[in-house]
């Protein structure tokens, strides 16, 4: 795997404002757009240097752009694709001063190894049934949403309560994860379980702070027979006092 970075000069006919929102919009969809991207593009950042850095003027450049490919041959491919050509590369030069701009093709070393994140520690509470891992894991001030209840809940406390009775009635030994996607902050966990003879399909989406701690949990439910089943369940663990044990069997 290797990393382009690109030290981006903004296009001196546009101001600041403009060029940040016309690069991370405009210039981002034309990206998007053709199937070159998709194909030999790994990963594509945008890094926006602060409002407060043009206080004393003009900085050196206007912010970074990474972007991961597989190999130099898949740099080059995705520079020399016809839909970059003639859709992306024009584009670059009504907000970029290319002339300015600098690139660095580089390999990363890891230097300072990242904790757990967010979604590894839940992975972990999952494998453990240790419900008592929520009180590190959860923000204060989390939301909780789930096709059970009609109005988001918010709070550890009863996030807390939602997600024990939740994971009480689906992680009944036939429970598994079957899908992952992560994007920065956030990610989306695909699971499948069995309730009440019937095959259950969901998702998890959840989103996490900066210190790690989960700040939104939504949880979809898929089919409507599925929910049916879970509601009542739901509402049984709840009433039951269950949130009030640290581990389930």
């Amino acid at each position: 795997m290797i990393k382009l970075i690109v030290a981006v000069k903004r296009n001196a006919a546009m101001s600041p404002a403009r060029f940040h929102e016309y690069w991370r919009t405009e210039h981002a969809r034309k990206v998007n757009s053709i199937p070159a991207s998709a194909k030999y593009i790994r990963r594509y950042v945008q890094a926006h240097t602060l409002e407060s850095e043009y206080a004393a003027g003009d900085p050196a450049f206007d912010g970074t752009a990474e972007l991961w490919f597989d190999s130099v041959e898949d740099k080059d491919a995705f520079y020399s694709d016809p839909d970059y050509l003639a859709v992306v590369a024009p584009d670059e030069r009504v907000f970029a001063d290319m002339d300015q701009t600098r690139f660095l093709l580089t390999r990363e070393e890891e230097v300072v190894k990242a904790g757990p994140t967010a979604i590894a520690r839940w992975h972990q509470l999952v494998a453990a049934r240790d419900l008592s891992l929520l009180d590190d894991l959860l923000a204060d001030d989390v939301i909780f949403q789930s096709p059970a209840v009609h109005t988001p809940q918010v709070g550890k406390a009863v996030t807390k309560q939602y997600l024990a009775a939740a994971l009480h009635v689906l992680n009944n030994g036939s429970f598994r994860y079957v899908g992952e996607w992560l994007d920065g902050s956030s990610a989306v966990l695909e699971f499948e379980t069995v309730i009440e003879g019937l095959q259950v399909n969901g998702v998890d989406i959840i989103h996490w702070d900066t210190a790690g701690r989960i700040t939104h949990f939504k949880v979809m439910v898929r089919p409507i027979k599925g929910l049916q089943a879970l509601i009542p369940q739901m509402a049984r663990e709840l009433l039951g006092n269950r949130p009030g044990s640290e581990e389930w069997s």
